[in-house]
């Protein structure tokens, strides 16, 4: 479960657990502390069990810890990790929306996710979503393997000017817009806080209403806070374009599952593609082969007009080496006592 690395092969001053890696994390990992010489003041131990109650004291002797998407650090792990003696938390994603910030302010803890690590990655895998929905990808491969060359159910429409509606538009919403705008897709937008670079590529932002009456795709790029969980539901839903295709890659409770099922199967959204879903925790990075999982994700995954993937859309070399880099400047200065660039305030 625990593998241990350091640059210099032996043990060092700063010790940090891991949790939560996978073997391309580890290898990414591997690979930057062997390009960089000052990561031999880190002594690494890898877990691939994820954070929880009963594996939050893995951390004794170490001062750091390093937290993947899907851990989870509440009030009583944060305190398990503190009285274990643990300094600093680093995530390997952007946001934390899973950890209790509060806490970690009481506890005096520090606090430094990554920064934005993969905007293009991301972005391609949106747009790659999109197409494949669209032009029912996912059918298609399925009925070939089976030998079934029929077209029936397959057909799709040219993305040339189509209305795209992106809400959201930090650096993966802004990628997204400039990938589709080269399709000939009309892009519209909807953010609190307007980015220079959307309406320079000479993208309208509108209203959150005038973005769903008229969008013929909609794609999610939001941050989850309390005020856009659910933000796609049971209210917004029928206010969209009848036959939308609705796209999330990024946090799975932007979008409420209970309100989309029917959607689905009436017709007002005409197709659906995650690669988050809210709960996800307990079901991606795991496998589930003949298991029965949470009842409305294993009935929208029998569903022909949705596409599931696990979580995927940053899982390239590129982001990997990112947030590999990420950590380990933070790591590092930690160990130096320097200031920590990627340091976010917990009050």
């Amino acid at each position: 479960m625990a593998d241990s690395f350091n640059a210099a092969g032996q043990s060092q001053r700063l010790r940090v657990i891991m949790f939560g890696a996978r073997q391309y994390e580890v290898a990414a990992f591997r690979n930057e502390m062997k390009l960089s010489p000052e990561t031999q003041l880190l002594d690494i131990v890898f877990v691939s069990a994820p954070l929880d109650k009963s594996t939050a004291t893995l951390a004794a002797g170490a001062k750091a810890v390093s937290l993947f998407a899907n851990d989870y650090a509440d009030a009583a792990i944060l305190q398990i990790l503190h009285a274990s003696g643990v300094e600093l938390i680093t995530l390997r994603y952007a946001g934390v929306p899973a950890v209790d910030r509060n806490k970690v302010a009481s506890l005096k803890m520090r606090l430094a996710p990554a920064p934005a690590h993969a905007p293009t990655s991301i972005a391609e895998y949106t747009v790659l979503l999109i197409l494949s929905l669209n032009r029912k990808l996912h059918l298609a491969y399925n009925r070939v393997r089976e030998g079934n060359m029929t077209m029936h159910g397959l057909v799709g429409f040219d993305m040339k000017g189509k209305v795209v509606g992106l809400i959201g538009t930090g650096k993966v919403g802004t990628t997204v817009a400039r990938i589709l705008s080269g399709f000939g897709c009309n892009v519209i937008a909807f953010d609190m806080i307007e980015s220079p670079d959307i309406k320079h590529m000479g993208i309208k932002y509108v209203s959150i209403n005038t973005l769903l009456a008229t969008s013929d795709i909609i794609s999610l790029h939001a941050p989850l806070v309390s005020g856009t969980r659910h933000m796609i539901g049971a209210q917004s839903i029928p206010l969209c374009k009848r036959g939308v295709l609705l796209i999330n890659t990024s946090r799975g409770a932007l979008l409420d599952v209970k309100a989309v099922i029917p959607a689905l199967q009436a017709g007002q959204v005409g197709g659906l593609a995650l690669d988050s879903f809210e709960g996800e925790a307990d079901l991606f990075f795991q496998d589930h082969t003949g298991v029965q999982t949470n009842p409305d994700f294993q009935l929208l995954r029998s569903m022909p007009n949705v596409l599931i993937t696990g979580h995927q859309a940053a899982l390239t070399t590129n982001a990997l080496a990112s947030v590999a880099k990420a950590t380990l400047r933070t790591l590092v200065q930690f160990a130096r006592g320097e200031a920590l660039d990627y340091e976010i305030a917990t009050t």
